[in-house]
């Protein structure tokens, strides 16, 4: 997973793809708002975990990202 996401950081970079400054606000959004929604329709839920606990799941998964990619590039 970390391979497949590190040559993605490396291809959307190169290509402009996005850039996120602070990724807790799209990620609760998401958790908070979207996944409501998805859950409305039966097409996603939480089952053994909270809301909490999914947005600081995100939130670690962003910050090693923001880790790998750090160690990765030329400073």
């Amino acid at each position: 997973m970390s391979l497949f996401l590190f040559a993605e950081g490396i291809l959307a970079e190169k290509r402009n793809w996005w850039r996120f400054f602070d990724t807790s606000i799209p990620n609760s959004v998401f958790v908070y708002g979207f996944l409501d929604i998805l859950k409305r329709f039966e097409y996603a839920w939480l089952v053994k975990m909270s809301k909490l606990q999914l947005s600081l799941c995100f939130f670690l998964k962003s910050f090693l990202m923001y880790i790998f990619q750090y160690l990765s590039e030329d400073h």
